[in-house]
């Protein structure tokens, strides 16, 4: 690409007038390929947020059975207490 840019630039006659068409496609050229790079790092970063929130909810979901595992306890009222609604 820039071997076109530096032969626009160096072209005399007819060639010349086309030069700025040649610089801008150029530049359009280079933002594209920061576009690309800016859009695959936006992916892999997409990607790595969604592994960490998979991850986060294996351990939360983990940590859930873990405990409600431990929670064997019935709770039972004391003696002479029949409304056992909100228990």
């Amino acid at each position: 690409m820039q071997n076109a840019v530096e032969a626009s630039n160096s072209a005399s006659g007819q060639t010349a007038a086309i030069q700025a068409t040649n610089q801008l496609l150029a530049a359009v050229a280079a933002q594209l390929a920061q576009l690309q790079a800016i859009l695959i790092t936006q992916g892999q970063a997409e990607a790595s947020l969604a592994a960490a929130s998979q991850n986060s909810a294996a351990t939360a979901s983990s940590a859930l059975q873990a405990t409600a595992a431990q929670v064997t306890t019935a709770i039972t009222p004391p003696p002479g207490v029949t409304d056992t609604a909100h228990m």
